[in-house]
């Protein structure tokens, strides 16, 4: 009998890509769904007038993509904007698609793993605010050479 093999998006992080590249944010991803008996069926990234309020997400959402999880390089791409995300997290959640953020090794299958993670997800974006500062910024730096 053939195991399924769970199908993966992984949306990667634009922001980090002069610290971490989007080749290995890829293969990073990859081998964890290679480890997780996964396949990789699409990869995406926000782009410049999108990385704060995530609307490709956003609209990967509502095209009701057939996947059984979406993977992000990090949690710090949901801390980009000022609001807080946590309704996005629920609304997928809510699609029966779990979340996974390869950087902080969390994985959220439903709502109540997210909401035994919520502290640390609410103080995630405070005790990072210097990196998430920093990062913007000199991204929005490479934007205006």
């Amino acid at each position: 009998m053939k195991k399924y093999k769970k199908k993966y998006l992984a949306l990667l992080d634009i922001v980090i890509t002069e610290i971490v590249s989007q080749k290995l944010q890829v293969s990073l991803i990859k081998d964890y769904i290679t480890k997780n008996n996964g396949d990789l069926v699409f990869y995406s990234t926000e782009n410049h007038s999108t990385f704060q309020n995530l609307n490709i997400l956003r609209h990967k959402i509502k095209e009701k993509i057939k996947v059984d999880g979406i993977i992000f390089y990090s949690l710090l791409q949901f801390c980009y904007s000022k609001r807080n995300n946590i309704h996005l997290m629920e609304q997928i959640l809510d699609k029966k698609i779990e979340l996974t953020f390869i950087r902080e090794n969390i994985t959220l299958k439903n709502k109540l793993q997210l909401k035994n993670k919520i502290i640390e997800i609410k103080y995630f974006p405070k005790t990072h605010n210097s990196l998430i500062y920093n990062l913007k910024k000199n991204f929005l730096k490479t934007l205006k050479k």
